[in-house]
């Protein structure tokens, strides 16, 4: 119940009252003890909502740390970056919003930066850098999906996303793109094309790395 409240939440649209966040907070140790694949169908059914940004209350409260403690990480990272303008966790909270709400492509949007915390390096002049995070996220991804007991083809269509959503496409040549056509699968090129254009939609140029926050 106390994971049930957010995504009832999430799909309906209602706010939590305050002294039940206060009892979820002091209880959310608790859903250690329940089954996977409860947790994964409660994580499934709040992040295919029409309020998937409800996972930024259930990481407030404390239940991401139990269920999702990846996603705690992201959240305490910042890209330290001009061209982003929130931390790894929000910016994946954006792009859930901004892709259909199936399993596979909501899935995908969650776990697609989930290696950024881990490939981060900050060069001379103060800007974050992710070298390798999308192979590094797709194998993270795998691990996760399979710890929350989903099904094999969603696990395999979402980490092929993952691990090719930072392809680009711009001044590919193309010999390069067929090769990237030939790794994905046409059938798979629409996903993509909707992932990345949800992941670059929320890039934009600031002036100084300090003020992407």
């Amino acid at each position: 119940r106390i994971l049930r409240a957010v995504r009832f939440a999430a799909q309906l649209g209602f706010s939590i009252e305050e002294e039940t966040k206060k009892a979820m907070t002091k209880l959310a140790d608790n859903l250690k003890y329940i089954s996977a694949e409860r947790i994964q169908v409660e994580l499934t059914k709040l992040i295919t909502s029409d309020h998937p940004d409800r996972l930024v209350e259930a990481y407030e409260l404390g239940l991401t740390k139990v269920i999702l403690p990846e996603f705690d990480v992201m959240m305490e990272t910042e890209q330290d970056s001009p061209y982003h303008l929130y931390n790894v966790g929000l910016h994946t909270i954006k792009v859930m919003e901004h892709v259909p709400p199936t399993q596979i492509l909501r899935y995908t949007a969650l776990l697609h930066d989930v290696a950024k915390p881990l490939t981060k390096t900050i060069d001379e002049e103060g800007n974050g850098h992710f070298y390798g995070h999308p192979i590094k996220s797709a194998d993270m991804a795998r691990d996760i999906l399979k710890r929350l007991k989903l099904d094999n083809h969603t696990i395999d269509e979402t980490c092929l996303l993952v691990k090719e959503h930072d392809f680009a496409l711009h001044g590919t040549n193309i010999k390069a793109f067929r090769r990237f056509l030939n790794r994905i699968g046409k059938e798979r090129f629409e996903d993509f094309l909707i992932i990345k254009k949800a992941d670059i939609c929320l890039l934009y140029t600031s002036p100084s790395p300090r003020d992407a926050t």
